[in-house]
């Protein structure tokens, strides 16, 4: 299992906690994957990190996550979905099934979707989606 964060503050404290197996943390830029990371990953694991980017990075993002793992590799992710209540204007930047299925067609196929019962607190039920895909 591998960290990987562009803040050197969040590795620090991810770091501080007790060790729960053989994971490992390193500094770096997803959305710039170093080389000896590209194709190195079989799971993805993301919540909410496309929702704090940009939309304008959003296609980056689409690549970074598809550069990232081998073939047949699987991503994990948990979108942070428009609502009634969303005022739109981000971070974080809702974005919608449909537009993240998009973002993906090309590289990923589909394998679940969901809307878990339970979120943060201060997040309206339905505003989060579970999406489990396969990279071709």
């Amino acid at each position: 299992v591998l960290g990987l964060d562009i803040a050197p503050t969040a590795l620090a404290l991810a770091e501080s906690y007790p060790s729960a197996g053989s994971e490992a943390y390193t500094l770096g830029d997803f959305l710039s994957l170093p080389s000896e990371l590209c194709g190195s990953f079989d799971w993805l694991f993301e919540h909410t990190f496309l929702s704090a980017l940009s939309p304008k990075c959003r296609r980056k993002y689409a690549q970074a996550v598809s550069s990232a793992l081998k073939p047949q590799g699987k991503f994990l992710a948990i979108l942070f979905c428009r609502t009634s209540s969303d005022p739109g204007e981000g971070p974080p930047y809702a974005i919608s099934f449909e537009e993240f299925e998009q973002l993906f067609k090309e590289d990923f196929r589909l394998l679940s979707q969901s809307v878990p019962l339970q979120t943060y607190p201060e997040r309206p039920s339905g505003s989060e989606v579970l999406c489990l895909m396969q990279k071709l």
